[in-house]
């Protein structure tokens, strides 16, 4: 047991010159330690609040004649970069913060779809013509992975 008590003795660090306070420099470690900690656990708190997934929900209306509406959902996967619209896995998309741009092979057309993430505008073109518009909301918590 003495020896143990010499070794740890050994290991400490040296005492402070005499005279000189240890307090200031427990308090310095003491307050690194906290905001060590704090950072840390706000980057582990951070992470589950964005998701991978974010579900949109779409209503968007025809630039044709009948102006007919649809009603469709989204799926934008943020780290594969990629989108999925009834059951159609997009061509690799681009998912920034402000828009989310995508294109849909269906049966030999390209569909392109634009998304403003800040207003929920968004856009499907075939050939540079606009073919249909209208708002995107974020799906119902149901859907939610957020």
């Amino acid at each position: 047991m003495n020896q143990l008590a010499i070794m740890v003795a050994r290991a400490a660090p040296n005492p402070p010159a005499s005279g000189a306070s240890v307090w200031p420099t427990r308090v310095a470690l003491s307050a690194l330690r906290c905001f060590v900690l704090a950072a840390g656990a706000s980057t582990l708190l951070a992470q589950p609040l964005r998701s991978a997934e974010v579900f949109l929900s779409c209503v968007w209306q025809s630039h044709g004649t009948g102006h007919e509406k649809r009603t469709f959902e989204i799926t934008i996967d943020q780290q594969a970069q990629r989108a999925q619209i009834s059951g159609n896995y997009s061509l690799p998309a681009t998912i920034s913060q402000t828009q989310i741009s995508f294109a849909v092979n269906l049966s030999g057309s390209i569909f392109q779809y634009l998304i403003d993430r800040t207003s929920g505008f968004g856009t499907i073109t075939i050939k540079d013509q606009v073919i249909y518009s209208g708002m995107c909301t974020l799906a119902d918590s149901a859907h939610q992975t957020l």
